[in-house]
């Protein structure tokens, strides 16, 4: 057997580190080189034992894994980043991959699917599973929302009315509603509601606690 490939893990659920760092040491071709819970802990580990390939949970506790990977690019580090999420928004996919991710997997997949993915990605191979695949191509086909949409969209999931939008961003109820009718439209939602949970599908919100206040406020078509 030749020389094992070295692997960082860096997840702020420690137990899920604990996991990852069981399976990996369980294959015969890998070893763990260190585990960590931040992105500043993985640079640290970066710089000092250059991996081959790290296991990294979308949004660590100091930044993401996007930031990672772009911040071991700036020291002139070629790792190859395997990427975990507990969710398939497009954002949270798009920022990986376009920031160098070679693989983006969901934690629900088998563990057999994040070795599959390791090996691939020290072979320098793209690895996206369907479920991420179809996700992603869903999201490009949307019309994107102009910066002011995305203004809306945010405070609509806040639950702020249309009274709340207008004075926070200084511009008339009805330019409001206009606004909010490109977005309903754009992300094909019939509701308040239900922009906000596609948007957050797509990673372009996240669903807070005021979710269900969004779907009090007045209809907007």
């Amino acid at each position: 057997m030749g020389e094992r490939l070295s692997i960082l893990i860096l997840d702020d659920h420690r137990m899920v580190a604990e996991g990852l760092a069981a399976l990996v040491a369980g294959q015969e071709d890998m070893e763990v080189m260190g585990i960590g819970h931040s992105v500043a802990q993985g640079l640290d580990m970066i710089r000092s034992n250059k991996p081959d390939v790290a296991l990294v949970d979308c949004d660590l506790n100091d930044g993401t894994a996007a930031d990672l990977i772009l911040q071991t690019k700036a020291l002139g580090i070629d790792l190859k980043v395997v990427v975990l999420s507990d969710s398939d928004g497009f954002c949270s996919i798009r920022s990986a991959v376009e920031a160098g991710a070679r693989a983006f997997l969901l934690k629900r997949m088998p563990m057999t699917v994040v070795v599959e993915a390791v090996r691939s990605a020290h072979a320098g191979r793209r690895y996206l599973p369907p479920e991420v695949a179809s996700r992603m191509a869903e999201a490009m086909s949307l019309e994107p929302l102009t910066a002011r949409e995305k203004e809306v969209l945010g405070l609509l999931a806040e639950g702020r009315s249309n009274q709340d939008i207008a004075d926070r961003l200084g511009i008339g109820v009805g330019t409001v509603k206009i606004h909010v009718n490109n977005v309903l439209s754009k992300l094909d939602a019939d509701s308040r509601t239900e922009a906000v949970i596609r948007a957050s599908l797509y990673g372009l919100v996240g669903i807070r606690d005021t979710l269900d206040d969004a779907s009090a406020d007045q209809p907007m078509r």
